[in-house]
């Protein structure tokens, strides 16, 4: 099946996908090399919860160092690509209205974990879709840094392979497990800005 039809039938009948190869090795390659190089320049900050006002650190909740992402970042130009891609199939199938996107990298140290939580903020729900891309060469079980998806009647542990690809509908309840060595990915979401006439 193709990829696109594949995510598109996933979201309909289980609010979520997961879809490997979504990126070539050697895309992750330069993704992971940015990665090293940012590490280097001590540009990675530890992560934060909440949005706005309540923005705030607690490394009790959340155990991750992140760096955001500008739009027009031509290191990361296979990526949108694919991104905007998806996102035209998104719209024309559900009608989420997503104009608006934010990604930053994320590197959860050994002992980094997040705790459960929903991407949708109470009081600003732009985000409709929340991705995730994993960048993590060889992971195997034991290594840690799980996704848990907690759905309506069950739950869902999703390992972050390298090249692979989770969406899910930003409202799902999920944490991330601790991990046991260096876990990569690009996180971020696809959202439905509000627009100024």
């Amino acid at each position: 099946m193709e990829p696109t039809i594949k995510i598109l039938e996933d979201i309909e009948t289980k609010s979520y996908s997961v879809c490997d190869g979504f990126i070539s090795l050697s895309e992750t390659e330069v993704l992971l090399s940015k990665i090293k190089e940012l590490e280097t320049q001590k540009l990675f900050k530890q992560a934060s919860i909440g949005n706005k006002t309540e923005k705030q650190t607690n490394t009790g909740i959340r155990r991750d160092n992140i760096y955001w992402l500008e739009k027009d970042d031509e290191s990361i130009s296979f990526f949108s690509n694919k991104i905007n891609a998806l996102v035209q199939h998104l719209n024309r199938t559900f009608y989420l209205g997503i104009n608006d996107e934010e990604f930053h990298l994320a590197h959860y140290p050994p002992g980094g974990f997040y705790k459960k939580h929903k991407d949708a903020f109470k009081s600003d729900d732009a985000r409709k879709i929340s991705v995730i891309l994993y960048l993590n060469k060889n992971w195997k079980k034991g290594n840690g840094g799980e996704l848990k998806l907690y759905l309506a009647n069950s739950e869902e542990t999703i390992e972050p392979i390298g090249e692979r690809l989770v969406i899910f509908e930003s409202h799902l309840e999920h944490e991330v497990l601790e991990s046991k060595t260096d876990r990569y990915s690009v996180t971020g979401w696809l959202k439905s800005k509000r627009l100024a006439f």
